[in-house]
């Protein structure tokens, strides 16, 4: 007897809270009896059950007496079964679940196939109350020493918190479907750096208005007209970069129905990553705003025309009195000084009067260019430019203009000119595109102490031409402003100029149907871009 109390101690020991308890139920009054007498088989399941660190629960006899471990105590909760629940019949314990598990325990026992369950909602009384509870589970055979089924173990976990977050994921899926398609604003899912339509909703659909199914296309096979507008080349940047974009009100040359229309948009392109946060693809959000836009246009065009007229009269008198006035100065005082040597012997007057004839020369010069900078600012605003542009070697443009203009300066400075991309014929008016290129370089010279750069470069679509300085600078408060007639930036109001040449140059490049921009840093320098489309069609309909 004392052998087999022994071997019962040493198969029993340990185990933790359930390891203590097992030792000290009273076995000698339930259906097992003392542990002493206890097969083999069964203290070796007890044995293992109560060291595990997995869930399990063991039913044993013909009355499915129930032994459970500390891994499996948190799923029978506080005020509930536990720990009534060690040495208790399987029926008595699980009165609300028994319908459902003594089939598989039968199914068991009878010889047949261990079971698996997967998240089978099984609720348990538990917590002082019935509780869905989540369980995966599976019942197995235990032999008894004489190779007969003596038990059923019982390995599970309880899913609950998982099932309950999968079906939050399922609804949460399911919201954003039902958003996604009701949404008002047009979404579209694109794959890939080609821009494959994966998914479309139908606010876009209607937006673009398409006769037939466009998942599974590329979005410049769908829409084409996009290439050259610059959209396709901010999504793909938006793919290498991973760097949001927003549009706001951007204009956009679409077709519809069979139709080129013009028409305006809010959107953003955002990058799509997958679970290594690799970009993927691009989602596109979009809102038409065409008409609001047109309002707006017409409004605020009202509106502004009537300020910039305030805004005009204040600076055109302000910058009129000051560039008039200080070539007049000078000339006065230089005419002054002259009648003063014109007393003097020949050869004290001769080099003075020929110094300040020089000096009205040059002033009368500066007035000269006042004057057509106005004239030809009034022609502008009068709509009656002379336009004539034809297809031209924007090379041989660019060389000719250093070479008349820029290549004998007292000061030695070039211009660096270089080209870029293969070379081709440019749809352009030579002698207005020429004074949008004297104008910047001209700047570049006058606010920059190095040489300018002047970069042409050809791709299949456009052709971009950047005049670039390492200057002064603009203020970043004035860039906004730069374009406005007569204005002049904060820190160039001590050299000359009339606040008119950039203005111009503009209206001169958006008669091509193409675009001049700015970027400049403050005390590091300043570069203009002009970009120009390769085809006429557009320039001749702008004209």
């Amino acid at each position: 007897m004392s052998e087999n109390r022994t071997r019962s101690v040493n198969f029993l020991s340990g185990g933790g809270e359930m390891g203590a308890l097992t030792r000290a139920f009273d076995w000698e009054n339930s259906p097992l009896g003392n542990p002493d007498v206890w097969p083999q088989s069964l203290l070796t399941t007890v044995s293992l059950l109560l060291s595990s660190k997995f869930p399990m629960v063991l039913y044993w006899g013909d009355e499915l007496i129930q032994f459970y471990n500390d891994a499996f105590r948190p799923s029978l909760g506080n005020l509930g079964k536990h720990p009534g629940a060690l040495g208790q019949r399987g029926q008595d314990c699980w009165p609300e679940i028994w319908p459902v598990i003594k089939p598989l325990i039968d199914q068991v026992l009878a010889g047949g196939e261990s079971t698996r369950s997967e998240n089978q909602l099984l609720p348990i009384y538990r917590n002082g109350q019935i509780e869905n509870v989540y369980w995966t589970f599976g019942y197995s055979p235990v032999l008894t020493d004489s190779s007969q089924i003596g038990g059923i173990l019982v390995v599970c976990q309880e899913t609950t918190q998982l099932v309950i977050a999968q079906q939050k994921i399922r609804q949460s899926e399911e919201r954003f479907r039902t958003l996604f398609e009701q949404a008002p604003l047009g979404i579209a899912l694109l794959s890939g750096r080609n821009m494959v339509i994966n998914v479309v909703n139908e606010a876009m659909h209607e937006i673009w208005q398409e006769r037939f199914s466009v998942v599974g296309m590329e979005l410049i096979q769908f829409q084409p007209e996009l290439k050259g507008q610059g959209f396709i080349e901010l999504l793909e940047t938006v793919y290498d970069t991973g760097v949001p974009y927003f549009g706001s009100g951007e204009r956009v040359r679409i077709k519809r129905n069979g139709t080129f229309q013009e028409a305006y948009f809010n959107y953003t392109y955002t990058p799509l990553r997958d679970e290594s946060d690799t970009i993927i693809g691009v989602m596109i959000l979009a809102a038409e705003v065409t008409s609001q836009k047109e309002n707006e246009l017409i409004l605020q065009q009202s509106l502004q025309r009537e300020q910039e007229l305030n805004q005009l009269k204040s600076r055109f008198v302000s910058i009129a009195s000051h560039e008039f006035r200080t070539p007049l100065t000078v000339i006065q005082s230089s005419t002054d000084l002259i009648k003063l040597y014109l007393v003097k012997p020949p050869d004290i007057a001769t080099p003075a009067i020929v110094k300040y004839t020089g000096v009205i020369a040059k002033q009368i010069g500066h007035l000269n260019e006042l004057m057509t900078d106005l004239l030809t600012m009034g022609t502008v605003e009068a709509g009656k430019i002379a336009f004539h542009p034809r297809w031209t070697d924007a090379v041989m443009v660019c060389q000719h203009i250093i070479d008349r203009y820029f290549s004998n300066r007292v000061d030695g400075r070039v211009v660096d000119f270089s080209v870029e991309g293969e070379p081709s014929n440019t749809f352009l008016d030579e002698k207005l595109m020429s004074h949008v290129l004297v104008n910047l370089l001209s700047n570049a010279f006058k606010f920059a102490p190095d040489n300018p750069q002047l970069v042409l470069r050809f791709t299949s679509e456009t052709v971009m031409i950047q005049v670039i300085d390492t200057g002064i600078g603009i203020p970043a408060s004035d860039l906004s402003s730069l374009f406005q007639p007569f204005f002049r930036a904060g820190n160039t109001t001590s050299i000359q100029g009339t606040g008119l040449g950039l203005v111009i140059a503009r209206q001169f490049v958006e008669l091509h149907g193409g675009t001049l921009s700015v970027q400049s840093d403050e005390g590091l320098g300043t570069t203009f871009t002009i970009v120009l489309p390769n085809s006429p069609v557009d320039s001749l309909n702008l004209n």
